[in-house]
């Protein structure tokens, strides 16, 4: 039989005439070198012929052919010969300690994708692993262990790697037991799971025979000669040494039965090669250039080693065979020191084994015998098998069909016996694990040092923690912890440790002292923990698991109602619903309810058909002096007149065509081409326009200023209607027209007539503003038709005049305010007043006169700078309030309210706000409808929202003064209507 893998041989045993041969199992394990071949070497000078060929490569065929037929590959490689003339098997076991499967282990690591360190030890300690699998192995089934090493010094290493196959041994035999049950071999064999306590030879070498007798040229006459070689001495010296050691780490015992493998005591262990032999490519290449140069010498091929040679003297050919080279080990100077042969050596031990003889290698007072048995190669293959499967497959993947092949045809019961290897082999690989103490001493120590690391980075993890905590301090925290932990974590095992590390801070924040994450529209963190808001109509519940709460911050401020007349305590709003309607909608129950209120449009949704809610299309109309009103019944105002709920529905001017929502955006085009919010196009419900006018419809109240009647008529744009959805958020020029929100964050309110304003006292009614910073500012509006008094020139057309947005474009003449210095005939013109209020988080209010301007006034004397600069600059959202903070941080207040006198005179004021509440790409915010005309004869405020923000994206106010000139309200908001 040839020289194949384990696996094939164990397929061809069952069909070889040699099956019934009585055999004796030799195993070869141990280190090689770069230019060596030992192992391989060993079984051809044993056998006297070349069982292994020059490129062996054996562990690759059987991994490739393994891994081509879907089998996992043989971990470690086991060759196996089987020399039929002397009844031996051999067994070569392949480790990482061969150069040649070195290498191939190099190249699978390298194909790994980023490698850390952790796995590039955890790869070498699995081959470590199987390594000591196929050493376990080896020392089950074999009579006798050939130990190769390279050099002549033993290597401590063996004792540490033979002690734990000990320990697994041990631990493995009462499972390895079980599987023996069934297999055609003696009860000995059974109960100790090995056919004898195998004995193990160690082979050392090469060492040259000049260095041994080099002592030995300068001895002088009458010294008299020693009685050993040094050779011999060498031996000597590594058997006593290698019995010392092993003795005293107990793996050779008094009682032979009970060792991993035993030493004999009278016979020799130890073989020294005494030349290194050659590379067999080299070989082949000085044989290649000899037969090249040499043509008429001829020499026959003699020696003990001639099966090293290719057989080129019997095989014809032009070129005549070359002199063979010296391969092997000096034999003549070993016959010359009268040295035995390996040979001999080897076979020694094998003819006690064969003879059935047994080796006695028990020693003390009271030795026990040991058991022998001397398998036929077919019963043998039956107990590998098994064993193969059990110690070295790979279970996770499939059965071994190696083994359901063997077992068929031996015990005919494979279906019955595959589930016990299967249950086998993972106890197996879970015993494999008590390997790691000894075999990974560095991850012992690294696992130890982590350990001792662990706590003191949980330690600081929880050092000067709050009960509860956001995730950005359960982030700053962890990397000090691992700060600390990576100063003493030390080894492999250091990157599993902090893995553990970062869950177990984990759980610590989620185990209650995770805080909610939610932030409020001022930036503010909710105070609860982690808890679920409660949906629309169920109450909390602060036992529930996990809490059912609103969120909180804790921050408080105090707000003022709509009209501004009342003030009350806010909590710090989550969402722009709570923030810009549902605080004011609340004050309006207690204050501002019997005002006159402008509606602006909002989403309806459609109650009494099935279709999806649609959007009111409204307009803008021309004159709002006769909008519809209803009267709301309540307690008289100042003046004397019943409080009027106006009602301002657009496009219901008498008389006047209902504006379309192009005119409305400022924009043209078809509506199924329009742009979405953000500038992106929209399509709902698959259909870019809808037709529906029975869901898009306006009712006209029943009473008008006048006390007159009108009919309730259905208002559409071009009698068609988009089925949209609400928008989230606030309006901006970005949006597509028609689109609007579920709610107004914008108020209009009319507080009373004209009259009611004296410009001497200001807003004396109203709570919290500062002293002297309570009045507005007059501005001049002309009348219809009104001439100058130097300029008789000017048409009625051309006499209407708008103020200038800058002073650049004044006429001559012109001032600062916006209107001319030269003065209006009497009873041309009238006086309208205008105030931007501001207002800080304490509920503190005040005017501003101008862009960064706080206006002061003293008492009584009323405000006397008109209002034309106020109206043509961008007025700024946020500015530092004149009050002082309970710190040193400057407090910052808001542009909540603008307050417009108008006359009761025939003017028209277009009211028409933008705000910019943020730097780009912030939208610039407007009402649902942009442009409102105020009718006359009253006093008007519009309120800002609180908080600006649209399509989930909220702008929150500025931290510092420098980002203000970003937040502004444009100029334009107030102008007067030329027609």
């Amino acid at each position: 039989m040839k020289a194949v893998s384990l696996d094939e041989f164990l397929e061809q045993v069952p069909s070889s005439p040699h099956s019934s041969h009585e055999i004796c199992v030799i195993g070869i394990c141990g280190k090689t070198t770069r230019r060596q071949s030992e192992k391989f070497s060993l079984v051809n000078e044993l056998t006297d012929r070349q069982a292994f060929p020059v490129y062996s490569g054996l562990a690759k065929r059987s991994s490739k052919a393994r891994s081509d037929s879907g089998q996992p590959p043989l971990e470690p490689p086991i060759a196996a010969y089987y020399n039929a003339e002397d009844r031996v098997l051999f067994l070569v076991l392949s480790s990482a300690a061969d150069h040649e499967y070195l290498q191939d282990v190099c190249k699978e690591l390298g194909e790994l994708e980023r490698t850390s360190h952790a796995a590039a030890h955890a790869f070498w300690r699995a081959k470590r692993r199987s390594h000591c699998l196929g050493l376990l192995f080896l020392f089950s089934l074999c009579h006798l262990v050939l130990l190769t090493h390279p050099t002549c010094t033993l290597d401590v290493s063996y004792d540490h790697l033979f002690r734990a196959v000990d320990l697994l041994r041990q631990k493995a035999q009462p499972l390895l037991r079980t599987q023996m049950e069934k297999t055609p071999v003696g009860s000995e064999w059974q109960l100790h799971c090995r056919p004898c306590p195998p004995r193990l030879l160690f082979i050392f070498g090469p060492v040259e025979l000049g260095a041994l007798t080099r002592g030995h040229e300068n001895l002088d006459v009458n010294d008299k000669p020693r009685r050993n070689s040094p050779r011999r001495r060498l031996q000597h010296a590594l058997e006593d040494q290698i019995y010392r050691i092993f003795r005293k780490s107990r793996l050779l015992t008094n009682q032979s039965i009970n060792c991993l493998f035993t030493v004999p005591a009278n016979q020799a262990f130890v073989y020294i090669l005494t030349k290194q032999s050659q590379d067999p490519t080299s070989t082949l290449v000085a044989q290649l250039q000899k037969n090249c140069t040499i043509k008429d010498s001829e020499s026959s091929t003699t020696g003990p080693c001639r099966f090293r040679l290719s057989r080129a003297s019997g095989q014809p050919g032009l070129v005549p065979p070359a002199p063979a080279p010296q391969l092997s080990c000096s034999f003549d100077a070993m016959a010359a020191t009268s040295e035995a042969s390996l040979h001999d050596f080897v076979w020694q031990h094998a003819h006690l084994v064969l003879t059935r003889r047994g080796f006695e290698d028990s020693v003390g007072r009271n030795p026990q015998p040991s058991h022998l048995e001397v398998p036929t190669l077919l019963a043998w293959a039956t107990v590998a098998t098994r064993l193969r499967v059990a110690i070295l497959s790979d279970y996770h993947n499939q059965v071994d069909e190696t083994f359901a092949t063997a077992a068929k045809g031996h015990t005919g019961s494979a279906d019955d016996d595959e589930d016990n290897c299967e249950e086998l082999a993972q106890k197996m690989k879970d015993l494999a694990q008590c390997l790691e103490g000894f075999l990974d001493v560095d991850a012992k120590f690294s696992d130890s040092r982590c350990q001792k690391a662990l706590p003191l980075a949980h330690a600081a993890y929880q050092a000067n923690l709050p009960h509860h905590y956001t995730s950005s301090v359960h982030r700053s925290q962890l990397a000090h912890a691992a700060r600390v932990y990576r100063q003493q974590a030390r080894g492999p095992a250091s990157q599993f440790y902090l893995n553990k590390l970062h869950e177990d801070c984990m759980a610590f924040w989620t185990a209650g002292h995770q805080l909610c994450e939610e932030r409020s529209l001022t930036d503010q963190h909710c105070m609860h923990k982690y808890h679920i808001v409660p949906q629309p109509g169920e109450l909390p519940d602060p036992d529930c698991i996990p809490l059912v709460l609103p969120h909180c911050s804790r921050a408080r401020t105090t707000g003022t109602c709509n009209c501004g007349y009342r003030q009350a305590t806010r909590d710090d709003p989550f969402t722009l619903q709570a923030a810009n309607f549902d605080f004011y909608e609340m004050l309006e129950e207690k204050c501002c309810k019997n005002l006159e209120h402008f509606a602006f449009p909002v989403f309806q949704h459609s109650g009494d058909t099935g279709t999806p809610p649609a959007t009111s299309l409204v307009g803008r109309p021309h004159n709002l002096d006769s909008v519809v009103s209803e009267r709301v019944q309540g307690p008289p105002t100042q003046d004397g007149a019943a409080a009027l709920s106006l009602v301002f529905s657009l496009g219901q001017a008498t008389g006047s065509p209902m504006v379309s929502l192009e005119n409305i955006h400022g924009t043209g085009g078809d509506l199924s081409e329009a742009q979405g919010c953000g500038g992106q196009s929209e399509v709902f419900d698959g259909a870019a326009v809808v037709t529906d006018q029975s869901q898009v419809t306006e009712q006209r109240p029943s009473k008008i200023e006048g006390g007159g009647e009108v009919e309730n008529e259905n208002v559409s744009h071009d009698g068609a209607a988009s089925k949209m959805r609400p928008l989230q958020g606030m309006l901006h020029l970005g949006c597509r027209p028609g689109v609007l929100p579920t709610f107004s964050s914008w108020s209009l309110i009319r507080l009373g007539p004209a009259k009611t304003y004296i410009s001497t006292t200001g807003l004396v009614e109203q709570p919290g503003f500062l002293q002297g910073s309570h009045y507005l500012m007059p501005w001049d509006v002309p009348l219809p038709g009104a001439r100058r008094v130097d300029d008789a020139s000017l048409t009625e057309a051309d006499s209407w005049p708008v103020v200038q947005v800058n002073g650049t474009e004044r006429l001559d003449g012109d001032n600062w305010r916006g209107f001319s210095n030269r003065q209006w005939r009497r009873g041309e013109s009238s006086r309208a007043y205008v105030g931007f209020e501001y207002e800080d988080p304490r509920g503190r209010r005040f005017m501003s006169s101008a862009p960064d301007k706080v206006m002061k006034v003293a008492s009584g004397s009323g405000y006397r700078e008109f209002a034309g600069r106020a109206l043509a600059s961008d007025m700024p959202l946020y500015i530092v309030a004149p009050t002082q903070g309970r710190g040193s941080k400057p407090v910052h207040a808001q542009l909540m309210r603008m307050f417009v006198v108008v006359p009761d005179a025939p003017v028209h004021l277009l009211l028409s706000p933008q705000v910019q509440a943020g730097p780009p790409p912030c939208p610039t915010f407007v009402p649902e409808q942009p442009e409102v005309e105020l009718p006359r004869d009253g006093v008007w405020v519009l309120r800002f929202p609180y908080s600006y923000g649209s399509n989930g994206t909220v702008w929150p106010p500025p931290r510092e003064s420098q980002a203000f000139s970003s937040f502004k309200l444009l100029r334009g908001v107030l102008r007067v209507n030329s027609r």
